[in-house]
């Protein structure tokens, strides 16, 4: 029935009807079985799932969005194989479905099954012009200033350790810091002049020295050294303040690192500042790589998600190595890279693999093993 009244409202069809007459069958539950317990209650099919993440993909749909789609429209009824009286699921099953994917660390198992069908049925080629470019993915952190940085490091780490050990923090903590680190650091209500600005750096940054050098005593818990707050705390400071002082300095700006290595928050230390054009953001940068042949224009070949914003370095085949698990470049392939700043570099990897193996008798030792590790053709 489902499909009668489909081709009766599309004579030409439509999305969710082309794939799935071109495409069947795109997902297989058994594709996804090992993400699933043995016992308990049935689950919904992985498999329709998985295609409804696809679709929802397609149209930038959220998941409420999608889930509205499954129950309304004959398009995706028709591609998920449902009758027309089908009550559909609840919006939430599809986050429950990616938290599965993600906790099987099976990512891409969805995209990489996706692409294997268009390779069987002769819709993507195997070799050819490929174009790697790159897209933002914000994470879920908020945007902090230097000042909201340390402050909220030291708020992080102070309310890990009055959960961890509450009698042995007590003991030390000096009264005013429940008035300074009490309330979320926003800049709103940090000062404003210049000169108040730098006091306020001063001040947390001995303050997180101190709570530094409590935790080394030898009277702290041991357990403390191993919390996340306290661990990320030790590696914000070295980036923030001189340490060589008798107390923590705070850097100028171009005393900072790199922000491919600088720490954006305490609550997420992936997350990294970058810029790609226009484009400013605090979170993670996701590849995307297609073949820019004749036929139907660019066809996605390849996806990864590298975490922090990966940066141009001395051996540019890094980050491709690094996401593709090989160095067997295309002479026409195009990598996009991020520069010092963090803003967007195009690399043609290709051509500069191939002028290095035409000067190979120049480069140094550590360069040709460097290339070597990488899987390098010479």
């Amino acid at each position: 029935m489902t499909a009668q009244v489909a081709r009766a409202a599309f004579p030409d069809g439509c999305l969710g009807m082309r794939l799935r007459d071109a495409l069947v069958p795109v997902f297989r539950d058994d594709d996804f079985a090992d993400l699933f317990p043995r016992r308990g209650r049935p689950a919904l099919s992985p498999g329709q799932l998985a295609l409804v993440c696809v679709l929802q993909f397609v149209e930038r749909l959220s998941d409420r969005q999608a889930a509205t789609a499954v129950r309304e429209r004959i398009g995706w009824k028709y591609a998920l194989s449902l009758e027309l009286t089908d009550p559909g699921f609840d919006f939430s099953v599809l986050c429950e479905f990616r938290a599965r994917l993600i906790a099987g660390k099976a990512e891409r198992r969805v995209f990489d099954r996706l692409l294997k069908v268009r390779q069987d049925h002769k819709l993507l080629g195997s070799r050819g012009a490929a174009r790697t470019d790159s897209t933002y993915v914000l994470g879920s952190v908020r945007v902090l200033n230097r000042l909201e940085l340390v402050g909220e490091t030291v708020r992080a780490a102070l309310n890990a350790l009055a959960i961890a050990a509450p009698r042995w923090l007590g003991g030390w903590m000096p009264p005013g810091w429940a008035d300074r680190y009490g309330h979320r650091v926003e800049n709103y209500r940090l000062p404003q002049a210049e000169a108040e600005r730098l006091a306020f750096a001063t001040a947390v940054g001995a303050g997180g020295a101190v709570i530094l050098t409590r935790v080394d005593a030898d009277d702290a818990p041991a357990v403390l050294e191993q919390l996340e707050a306290v661990q990320v705390l030790r590696a914000v400071w070295p980036q923030q303040y001189d340490l060589a002082a008798n107390s923590p300095r705070w850097r100028a700006t171009e005393e900072l690192p790199s922000s491919q290595e600088r720490i954006a928050s305490p609550y997420d230390v992936e997350c990294r500042y970058a810029i790609k054009r226009t484009t400013r953001w605090t979170g993670y940068k996701c590849h995307l790589t297609e073949h820019c042949g004749s036929r139907g224009g660019g066809r996605p070949a390849g996806a990864a998600d590298t975490g922090r914003p990966v940066g141009d370095s001395p051996c540019r085949g890094r980050q491709f190595h690094a996401r593709e698990g090989h160095l067997r470049v295309g002479r026409n392939h195009v990598e996009d890279t991020a520069g010092d700043g963090g803003e967007s570099v195009s690399v043609r990897l290709g051509g500069w693999l191939d002028n290095t193996r035409r000067r190979a008798n120049k480069l140094t030792p550590e360069r040709r093993a460097e290339l070597d590790a990488l899987g390098m053709r010479w």
